[in-house]
C-alpha cells in the first residue's frame, strides 16, 4: 500500500526508469520514475517507520515532461540553475524531454 511502505499500483516500465533525487526538498530521496503509458511518477518519501521507507501516494503528470517514445531513465538535476530539480529522460528513438513539477 502506497503511504503504508511499498509502491503497489506503479506501472513502472522497468526497475531501470526510474531516479532518486529529493523532489520535495525535505532531505529524503523520492523516487521518479516512468510508466509503460509515457506519464511520470513521483513517489514522495514520507519518512521511514519501523525501517521500512513509507511514500505518500504517487503525483503522476502526463505533462509534467514531454516524454520521447521509449524515454530511458529519468536524470534529476536543477539543469536551467532556477534551484528546483528538473527531470531529463533521453530516447535512442526519439530524442529528449525535459520539465519538471512546477
Amino acid at each position: 500500500r502506497a503511504g503504508a511502505g511499498g509502491m503497489d499500483g506503479s506501472d513502472a516500465i522497468s526497475d531501470r526508469a526510474m531516479s532518486f533525487a529529493d523532489m520535495d526538498g525535505d532531505c529524503r530521496a523520492d523516487i521518479v520514475l516512468t510508466t509503460v503509458l509515457n506519464v511520470v511518477e513521483i513517489w514522495r518519501n514520507h519518512g521511514a517507520q519501523g525501517g521500512v521507507p513509507r511514500f505518500l501516494p504517487p503525483v503522476r503528470d502526463r505533462h509534467m515532461v514531454q516524454m520521447p517514445l521509449g524515454g530511458g531513465s529519468p536524470v534529476c538535476a536543477d539543469f536551467d540553475r532556477d534551484g528546483l530539480l528538473d527531470i531529463l529522460f533521453v530516447s535512442a528513438d526519439d530524442g529528449c524531454g525535459l520539465g519538471g513539477p512546477g
